[in-house]
Parts: structure tokens; C-alpha cells; sequence
């Protein structure tokens, strides 16, 4: 157990954690388990008032669930799965949701994420509430074409604000989104709206 640690502008003012593992005849470790829990950390503009995490390895495969409490506004949960090879790592995202009190989104589907040092491939990940979408499938490829798009729909800015701690911005976004081509030209286009409100009162547009 931690209970007090500060680095910069960072504060981690409680934590504390549990590792067991387990090894082979020869002394090779063949499983870990890992659970931690952070009472409160503060840094980088956020403040996280609570979360726990659990990884376990056997292998190359690794599986991981983490959920974290944003200032008291913003709930978080994510968990899956990942497998690692020659080639980077192949992640199944089984559970993600963002939760405030207004305020629900869940992934609609396990999706699949290929994840290397010049690769990022995204495989149908769709996440939505009852008003609005994000989506986003295709590749990135530093060495290689390009294929890939991201969809906003009807966004509220509410989790943003959740997690800055300011309460009186909504808005909503929404944008299109897509790369395509070659690595040594890659061709971008879409457009974002961003619709901001204050207190009530309309702040503005922002569209690129």
C-alpha cells in the first residue's frame, strides 16, 4: 500500500496493489495476475477520485479490465483481451463504456484492434447511447496505404466537460472523418462541427 506521493504536478494520494505468478520446473514464469487500486490521483488536469485494475498473463496472451471514477462525474470501464506475436499486438476490446449522470455509452460489439510500431488497424469499433455514435474502421499504416474513417454523431461534449470539471460547457460534435493513400502522400478529408453551449446561452460553431 501507497499513501502519499507527489512528482511535479502530479499527487497520487492513495493506492494499493496485489501481484502473484506462477513458474514452471525450470523457473519460468508461466501466469501473472496483477490487481491495483488508486484511492485519488490528481495530474495533467485530471482527477481520478477512484479506479481499479486487473491484468493477467498466461503466455502471449494477456487479459485486462480497468475502471476508473473522473472527479466524481465520469465513470469509465474498459476490458478485453490482448495476444502478442512477431507482428505487434492483436487486442479484443470486449467492454467500453463512459458513463455521467446524463449520460451512457457502450460498445455495441467486441472489436478488434491490430496495434504495431507503424500499424494501427481498427476493426469495426462502434460505440453508441441512445442519441449518438462514434465509429471508426481501417488502417493506418506508416509504411504502407492508407484506408481509414472515423464517424461523430450527435456527440455531447458532457463527457469532456465531466472530465475538466467544467459543468456549465455542452455542445455536441459531429464529423466525418477519412485518410486514404500512400504513407509518403496520405490524403485527408471530412469535417467536424463542434456546437457549444454555456449557461445556457449559445457559445458558437467551431467547424473545420
Amino acid at each position: 500500500a501507497l499513501g502519499y506521493l507527489a512528482w511535479n504536478e502530479t499527487r497520487l494520494l492513495a493506492a494499493a496493489g496485489v501481484v502473484r505468478s506462477t513458474f514452471d520446473r525450470d523457473w519460468r514464469m508461466a501466469s501473472a495476475t496483477a490487481q491495483a487500486t488508486v484511492g485519488r490521483l490528481e495530474g495533467f488536469g485530471v482527477e481520478v477520485s477512484e479506479g481499479d485494475a486487473t491484468v493477467a498473463l498466461a503466455g502471449h496472451e494477456t487479459e485486462f479490465d480497468v475502471a476508473a471514477m473522473l472527479d466524481d462525474r465520469l465513470r469509465a470501464h474498459l476490458g478485453g483481451r490482448s495476444l502478442s506475436d512477431s507482428l505487434g499486438a492483436h487486442v479484443t476490446l470486449e467492454t467500453a463504456e463512459a458513463r455521467t449522470d446524463s449520460i451512457a455509452m457502450a460498445l455495441v460489439r467486441p472489436a478488434h484492434l491490430d496495434l504495431s510500431p507503424d500499424r494501427l488497424a481498427i476493426d469495426d469499433l462502434e460505440i453508441r447511447s441512445d442519441d449518438a455514435r462514434i465509429a471508426a474502421h481501417g488502417v493506418i499504416d506508416r509504411r504502407g496505404d492508407q484506408d481509414f474513417r472515423l464517424e461523430i454523431e450527435n456527440l455531447s461534449t458532457g463527457f469532456l466537460s465531466a472530465a475538466l470539471g467544467r459543468e456549465s460547457l455542452s455542445g455536441t460534435v459531429n464529423g466525418d472523418l477519412t485518410l486514404s493513400g500512400p504513407a509518403a502522400a496520405p490524403q485527408g478529408s471530412g469535417s467536424v462541427d463542434v456546437d457549444l453551449v454555456s449557461g445556457d446561452r449559445p457559445v458558437g460553431v467551431l467547424r473545420s
